[in-house]
């Protein structure tokens, strides 16, 4: 079985990231327009203030209530926000540019 993801960061961004997180038999594209979402009818998911109609509209409320568990990566559930910071911190990511702006879209990357 052959496995494909798309992520929405330009492809620089995807490519440092493979390099220090190879995934052997794993084919990867960047979509930063996230094309490939729209194509395929898959929900754009859009940060709110208040609105949740999922899985379009998520509030951000709504967002700090989900956990994440990744056993071995986290010392403990956390809300997404925490997780990202806390994984951030231990692989020593720092947050660029280009991360910012696919940030500032206020869309997220359906998984």
């Amino acid at each position: 079985v052959e496995s494909l993801t798309v992520v929405n960061t330009p492809i620089e961004r995807a490519r440092l990231y493979f390099r220090y997180h190879p995934m052997p038999n794993l084919l990867a594209a960047s979509d930063p327009e996230r094309a490939s979402h729209r194509a395929f009818g898959l929900p754009n998911l859009e940060f709110t203030q208040d609105d949740t109609n999922w899985p379009y509209k998520v509030s951000m409320a709504a967002a700090k209530d989900m956990r994440v568990d990744i056993p071995g990566e986290l010392p403990a559930p956390m809300d997404p926000f925490a997780a990202s910071e806390f994984l951030d911190k231990k692989d020593h990511y720092e947050v660029t540019e280009a991360d910012q702006q696919m940030m500032a879209t206020g869309h997220g990357q359906l998984i």
